[in-house]
């Protein structure tokens, strides 16, 4: 099944293609993930290699779409990257990142609304994808995983270390995932992320406090944070944040919403406040000067 869906979309004209097409191959292909079928090395890639050739040329097909017709595949495109983050049978790294690339397409799509289902996956799949090189839980490179059991792949198309390290140049075309995934969230608006604020800017936290992550991935980073600080709406919301106590806040191991939110607002501070002690790039020292600006205003 996986071949010959790769091959007729390989072969297909993209006008030949309808989104109904496609959203049938994307739930197609989140059930094959689902299945967790073991991969059969001798098959020229395993069943990894080709359900990633089979999203790479699904999302290809998907981006050639005009933007009326894109918006019906958001649902479906983010369900398939739900379950590529949730299942052990990981697809490769480019078969992510287009898909990646597909979703922020479909987010800057003009009269684009996600809906809460929408944003609960990105949120739910953003910290496995922001985690780097421990990102989907030990997946092979595509250059190992078989980037294509069907069609050749050339070598600037394919996975590598740095896609997993985030060690891409700056300024550099070829994004890393963390990247992607912080550009989704940069394109959501901030009132529909008030639910998932605690698990978003843990994920910031992370990235703003490792000296190993790129300069750009830090700075994409310090934007998001300060997007979604920033606002009267956002601003009320984190008012009925507390200064965590030792007793405080907790009934019967149960930690208030308003203890969260100071413990997370606390922690915040000392991230912004220890990158400006060691960073020495203007770029990122703005970044992160005007998101502590706005959290301590």
């Amino acid at each position: 099944y996986l071949q010959n869906v790769t091959s007729v979309l390989s072969a297909c004209k993209r006008s030949e293609i309808s989104p109904e097409d496609l959203e049938t191959v994307f739930e197609a292909l989140a059930s094959v993930l689902k299945a967790d079928v073991p991969s059969d090395r001798r098959g020229g890639g395993g069943s990894n290699g080709l359900c990633s050739s089979a999203i790479i040329e699904a999302c290809r097909c998907s981006r050639s779409l005009p933007d009326d017709r894109l918006r019906q595949l958001r649902g479906c495109s983010l369900g398939l990257l739900g379950s590529i983050t949730a299942s052990p049978k990981c697809a490769n790294v480019v078969s992510k990142k287009e898909l990646l690339k597909l979703v922020l397409q479909q987010l800057l799509v003009r009269g684009a609304q996600p809906n809460e289902e929408d944003v609960r996956t990105l949120v739910r799949v953003a910290p496995v994808l922001l985690r780097g090189s421990s990102e989907g839980g030990g997946c092979a490179p595509a250059a190992e995983a078989g980037a294509s059991a069907t069609r050749y792949v050339p070598p600037h198309r394919r996975g590598s270390d740095s896609d997993f390290s985030d060690s891409e140049h700056d300024g550099s075309r070829s994004r890393s995932l963390p990247y992607l995934c912080l550009q989704c969230l940069e394109c959501i608006d901030s009132k529909l992320l008030q639910p998932y604020f605690i698990q978003v800017f843990e994920a910031l936290t992370e990235v703003l406090g490792e000296d190993s992550r790129s300069r750009s991935l830090r700075v994409i980073a310090a934007k998001v944070a300060s997007k979604m600080l920033e606002g009267p709406s956002q601003r009320s919301y984190l008012a009925m944040a507390e200064l965590p106590q030792s007793t405080k806040g907790l009934h019967r191991g149960f930690t208030t919403l308003s203890v969260q939110l100071g413990r997370l607002l606390t922690g915040l501070h000392a991230t912004f406040r220890a990158a400006i002690q060691r960073e020495n790039d203007a770029v990122l020292l703005g970044a992160v000067l005007r998101a502590l600006g706005i959290l301590s205003g």
